[in-house]
């Protein structure tokens, strides 16, 4: 018999933070974009290293399933996956910044 341990967290809406967006857009790693997050923010310094790893990557495979949305900007507005304006306004800005002919 195996025994099998499930971490699962499901938020709506789609809980994003900029600063690891902006992280991902550089092309850092998880363990650089994780690293940055200690330097850069105190209270990360109160939870276990391996919440905010586990937290990071989340937020990468979060981005890395957006890419294609962001590519195409009407499909992520109409999106119910980011049903937020905000949100959707402040990542296609960020991602476009990079290159405007993405």
């Amino acid at each position: 018999m195996y025994k099998v341990d499930i971490m699962s967290c499901v938020s709506d809406p789609l809980l994003i933070e900029e600063e690891v967006f902006n992280f991902w857009l550089a092309g850092l790693s998880v363990a650089q974009a994780v690293d940055m997050r200690y330097q850069r923010d105190s209270s990360c310094s109160s939870f276990d290293r391996t919440i905010v790893t586990l937290d990071t990557e989340d937020q990468y495979q979060t981005f890395s399933l957006l890419e294609p949305m962001l590519r195409k900007p009407p499909a992520l507005a109409s999106s119910p996956v980011v049903n937020m304006p905000f949100i959707t306004d402040t990542l296609l800005q960020q991602y476009y910044s990079l290159d405007a002919e993405v």
